[in-house]
């Protein structure tokens, strides 16, 4: 696999390099026609490779048990993470810089003015991949200098790649999502900048409105209108050049430095210095300026980046994007399957308990509640049982997870005669009056000999004694 990403990115910055090149090294254009021919035929195989190998992996994986619940977990685990952290960023940001996000808010709504269109879809030539490689290795030979020139003028950080987006990426992620046909495609040629403050990032906006050789196509405003669910907020650009026949949407993200900090990391692989100088907010001075790239911040065992929480995050959602396993339409896409199964949703249900569907989604998506008891009987019968259970109920070597709490020195529960002749501290009341709510709620599960013995004094404290008839 590794083997065939570098094959991959070695073809493609060739491509990239062949069609830049045209002028220099080859002497007639029957000659650049035949190098570009052979360099596509070898890729469309090497993409053919990785896309067999990506199938078998996808395969493989969606029989892993409980993988509905795993992504679930990471999914809330990340949010628990990253939004609490973002949000108060951005509030520093808007506490800070309110003059500069309202410079930010006037050129957003200009450039918002002059856009083409509400979407950034790629053409209907791009759903061939090589066609798609082609016409992003001709827009960015275009684009890179026009990027250059507009971080040198705001006074940025940008990151200017080399090459394309990773083909392997590419494949992945047209198969692990249904709707996407390569034309959703819009970040082959992409590129980011990073300003020091808010006013930074709104002459970066400017630039790209004023600029004359740049059609935008459409505007994202994350800063203002926050999407993602882990609360990451930037500012993304759709355009295209205006002399590029083929109109290929290229893309570029405008980030607040305080928050790239936090999930690219200050230095190493997360940026590229200015060539204007030194600017306010910029890094500190004995960090090494290497040039920053979109595989990720610092590593992984960094704990100034934040990017691999974000890829958890992002497989996460696209392996339940490729299960239809979504939590915003997860119970109205099982009980369209639980429905159209007919006499299969037996089978149904068992790979849906295997993938790990909890039992309130089935319950709500219309599944019978004595057809559950079937298939998470088992997790019922294995369930933490009360200390009352446990002291009754459970054999030898099964109350193992009440020793804690009886090794604690926690007393019994006393008889209401004794607490009423021995004045109850304020440490120890809301315990025992925890055991009795506990205790209380148990008994409905007792055999009827344990009930009755319960109900007539003893430890779940007073309870009315039975009517006489």
């Amino acid at each position: 696999m590794v083997h065939q990403r570098s094959k991959i990115a070695a073809k493609d910055n060739l491509l990239a390099r062949t069609v830049h090149q045209r002028a220099h090294k080859y002497e007639s254009a029957e000659d650049l026609s035949r190098v570009r021919e052979k360099i596509r035929r070898a890729m469309l195989h090497a993409s053919r490779d990785v896309q067999i190998v990506l199938g078998q992996v996808i395969d493989e994986f969606a029989g892993t048990r409980n993988l509905v619940k795993a992504c679930d977990a990471t999914i809330k685990g990340a949010v628990e993470v990253l939004s609490p952290l973002y949000e108060a960023i951005w509030s520093l940001i808007i506490f800070t810089e309110s003059a500069g996000f309202e410079s930010y808010e006037i050129e957003v709504a200009g450039l918002r003015a002059t856009c083409e269109q509400e979407h950034h879809l790629q053409r209907t030539r791009a759903k061939d991949l090589i066609v798609l490689i082609d016409d992003a290795a001709i827009a960015k030979v275009k684009i890179d200098p026009l990027m250059e020139r507009i971080r040198d003028i705001a006074v940025c950080k940008a990151v200017v790649p080399e090459g394309l987006k990773p083909l392997d990426r590419v494949i992945e992620r047209a198969m692990m999502d249904p709707l996407n046909n390569l034309t959703n495609t819009a970040d082959m040629v992409r590129y980011r900048f990073v300003g020091a403050n808010m006013k930074r990032i709104a002459v970066v906006l400017a630039e790209f409105h004023k600029s004359p050789d740049l059609r935008i196509v459409d505007v994202i405003d994350g800063f203002a209108h926050c999407e993602g669910i882990e609360g990451w907020r930037s500012c993304t650009i759709y355009f295209s050049h205006n002399s590029d026949r083929h109109q290929h949407i290229c893309e570029a993200q405008i980030c607040h430095a305080k928050l790239a900090e936090v999930r690219y990391g200050r230095s190493g692989r997360a940026g590229e210095a200015s060539s204007s100088g030194k600017e306010a907010g910029s890094y500190s001075e004995g960090s090494q300026r290497k040039k920053w790239t979109f595989s990720g911040g610092r590593a992984q065992n960094d704990d100034g980046s934040f990017e691999d929480i974000h890829t958890q995050l992002r497989s996460a959602k696209e392996v339940l994007a490729r299960l239809g396993m979504q939590k915003h339409n997860r119970i109205r896409k099982l009980a369209a399957r639980l429905k159209d199964g007919g006499e299969q949703s037996t089978g149904l249900l068992n790979n849906l308990v295997h993938m790990g569907v909890q039992e309130s989604d089935l319950r709500k998506a219309g599944v019978d509640a004595g057809i559950l008891c079937k298939f998470f009987q088992a997790a019922t019968r294995n369930r933490k049982m009360s200390r009352l259970q446990s002291l009754h109920l459970a054999p030898t070597g099964e109350a193992e997870d009440e020793a804690p709490l009886a090794s604690s020195g926690a007393e019994a529960p006393k008889s209401p005669e004794r607490q009423a002749k021995q004045p109850s501290s304020a440490k120890v009341a809301p315990v025992e009056g925890a055991v009795a709510a506990k205790s209380s709620s148990a008994t409905t599960a007792l055999p009827p000999v344990v009930s009755a013995h319960s109900t007539q004094g003893g430890w779940l404290g007073e309870v009315a004694p039975p009517e006489e008839p």
